[in-house]
């Protein structure tokens, strides 16, 4: 919807940077298989991968229209559903992480980092934030692009950890 909304509205941005690319659209597809299938992989990377990055998406938004505009209303739905879904794993699936799941997360959220800096080069866009920090967002206090991907990494594991410690499988 947020894709459609960037196409049809008056602020036109080049073909490369309306590719559903972006993180929150690859955490929307896993949310989808968490939600749907409920594998365990998915269910962990939708829970982590939102709750550490996507969530970033609503408390620092990037946003050419503001508010009352579609694409205004469609970025704020749609990373909200993104929470919403990975809240729900836990709460009403019951959902449980097992032993690294958090880590196996992180890992796959690196990898589309890793995979996404050539594409971002090739297309000369940012998915990711590979290649700069958005002004006003966290990443900016974590030194210059692409370095800040990897100090950022001290955080999200204690971030994950967390996190983690509030899904795991208890012991009896």
């Amino acid at each position: 919807m947020e894709t459609f909304g960037r196409i049809v509205r008056e602020h036109w941005e080049p073909w490369q940077d309306r590719l559903p690319l972006h993180f929150c659209s690859l955490m929307t597809l896993v949310c989808f298989i968490a939600l749907w299938f409920r594998t365990p992989w998915a269910c962990a990377v939708a829970y982590f991968g939102v709750l550490t990055a996507s969530v970033q998406g609503l408390i620092t938004p990037m946003l050419h229209d503001g508010f009352p505009s579609a694409a205004f209303f469609a970025f704020f739905v749609g990373h909200g559903l993104l929470l919403i879904s990975a809240l729900y794993l836990p709460a009403v699936l019951q959902w449980r992480a097992r032993p690294w799941d958090d880590m196996r997360a992180l890992g796959l959220c690196d990898a589309y980092l890793v995979l996404i800096i050539p594409v971002n080069i090739w297309l000369d866009t940012n998915y990711g934030f590979t290649r700069y920090a958005p002004a006003g967002t966290v990443l900016e206090y974590f030194g210059s692009a692409p370095w800040y991907l990897l100090t950022l990494q001290i955080p999200a594991l204690v971030l994950l950890r967390l996190l983690y410690l509030t899904v795991r499988v208890r012991k009896k």
